[in-house]
């Protein structure tokens, strides 16, 4: 197990920023937005989820549960190791400055051992990078990618392609989600639009390994309040990076609270961890 942690490191923390990431759109430019008036239009796929945008930018944070499973592949010179992985975590994010902090566990199997790892998670813009710190197997890893001239996404997955939010499908009939009357909403995001989201991180938009790769969204969005109750993000197709790449990913959110977290500190610990192989490389 030894030998693969500076690779299992690294690897959890791009498959948890990605996770994270998979809702989440470029940050618009610095300019005031009008409040909304409201209109009589019919609610279609693509208002619903620009609605949900200016809501979530409104309430500042939230708090989620989240259920992740995942399985990538680790190589190392000659060597290559699999890794299915499943996750439970509560995530805490805060919109502006963007930061996340996560805290749970991984299960994993390897070489036909199962493994309980407890982990904890962080990622945040620091001046001109996102950086991510991960603790797993009792040690802290920090990575930093470096950003070209527009900060990452929000934790909206909003600000899209304007091909991606037409093609959104917004079933017809309501749905009910952990006790609420919820409207659903299916979108595809294409590898090309995921390397124009995260084209101000460099590196990572740009990769190669995004090419073929895609992920089938669903939002189920509450009218009333115009915010996400749930949200699920599945890999349609793998991201083939340098020295790791992601197979299979399948993730669930359920909001738990919104407007709930004042703050987000990252321990003295893990901002004086050793840097990781840049996040580019699987990005």
């Amino acid at each position: 197990m030894e030998r693969w942690k500076k690779s299992l490191v690294p690897a959890l923390a791009a498959a948890l920023l990605l996770s994270v990431m998979a809702g989440c759109g470029k940050k618009a430019a610095q300019t005031p937005e009008p409040t909304p008036e409201p209109t009589p239009e019919p609610v279609t796929a693509e208002t619903l989820l620009r609605d949900m945008n200016l809501r979530l930018r409104e309430q500042g944070s939230s708090s989620a549960e989240v259920q992740a499973s995942l399985s990538f592949t680790v190589t190392g010179g000659e060597q290559t190791a699999v890794f299915p992985l499943d996750m439970a975590l509560t995530l805490d994010a805060v919109y502006e400055p963007l930061q996340y902090h996560a805290v749970g566990s991984a299960g994993m199997s390897f070489q036909g051992m199962d493994v309980d790892l407890p982990m904890e998670f962080f990622a945040r813009q620091e001046d001109a990078a996102f950086s991510t710190y991960v603790k797993v197997l009792d040690a802290w890893m920090r990575q930093s990618v470096r950003i070209d001239g527009e900060q990452p996404g929000e934790l909206t997955g909003l600000d899209l392609p304007a091909d991606v939010l037409a093609s959104a499908v917004l079933k017809e009939e309501p749905e009910e989600v952990l006790g609420r009357s919820v409207r659903r909403v299916d979108l595809t995001l294409p590898g090309s639009a995921m390397k124009q989201l995260l084209s101000g991180l460099d590196g990572a938009g740009q990769a190669a390994a995004w090419d073929g790769a895609s992920l089938s969204c669903t939002f189920w969005v509450e009218p009333e309040s115009g915010l996400p109750v749930r949200q699920s993000v599945r890999l349609a197709a793998p991201i083939r990076g340098e020295g790791v790449s992601i197979d299979a990913m399948e993730l669930l959110i359920d909001y738990t609270g919104y407007a709930c977290v004042d703050r987000i500190t990252v321990p003295a610990e893990a901002l004086n961890a050793l840097e990781a192989d840049p996040l580019g490389n699987i990005m």
